[in-house]
């Protein structure tokens, strides 16, 4: 029996591309990636890199502060949301955790015009 125990439910968007942009802690450069949705929710966003994560940013052991360009689904509007990443697998999936004062009304809003496209 698989139960997942997520406090917040998951989006799946379809056809969201990522523009992403990763600030390295050592030198301050900015390193900028593309990368497809996996899925969303209130808490964070899973994405599918389209090359691999740079090798210091995938060892690093401190979080790394992201930034992530979208456009909405439907209406086109950009969003950006900052984070940082959580979580790493294969160098190409990326589990980033929004920051606790980013405004809920946009995740909310961007959560709902991709449940709105998919349907």
């Amino acid at each position: 029996m698989n139960i997942d125990n997520r406090k917040h439910a998951r989006v799946k968007p379809q056809s969201l591309t990522a523009n992403i942009t990763i600030f390295t802690p050592t030198d301050d450069t900015e390193i900028h990636l593309e990368g497809q949705v996996l899925d969303m929710s209130m808490a964070g966003i899973k994405i599918k890199l389209f090359s691999a994560m740079p090798e210091n940013i995938a060892k690093s052991k401190i979080k790394i502060k992201i930034k992530i360009n979208l456009l909405m689904p439907k209406s086109g509007l950009p969003v950006t949301i900052k984070g940082v990443i959580k979580r790493l697998d294969n160098d190409s999936e990326c589990g980033i955790q929004y920051y606790k004062d980013h405004p809920d009304k946009e995740i909310d809003n961007l959560l709902f015009e991709c449940i709105k496209s998919v349907q």
